[in-house]
């Protein structure tokens, strides 16, 4: 049975990712960028919609 020490930062791995992992690490990448954008405008939505909501529903608010 082989045992294994843990990683050191002395411990120097010599591994090269295959092709193909790297193109679905950037599409993964890329996905995420686009649903954090998503994400982002949605939430901006929300806000000004509370906002604007909001300033309506105050006495003298000012409508935008």
């Amino acid at each position: 049975m082989e045992t294994f020490r843990p990683l050191t930062s002395t411990t120097s791995l010599n591994i090269m990712p295959l092709k193909e992992d790297l193109n679905q690490i950037i599409k993964s990448i890329q996905l995420m960028e686009i649903q954090i954008g998503i994400i982002s405008r949605i939430e901006i939505n929300v806000l000004v919609k509370y906002q604007t909501q909001r300033s309506e529903s105050m006495p003298g608010g000012v409508k935008v």
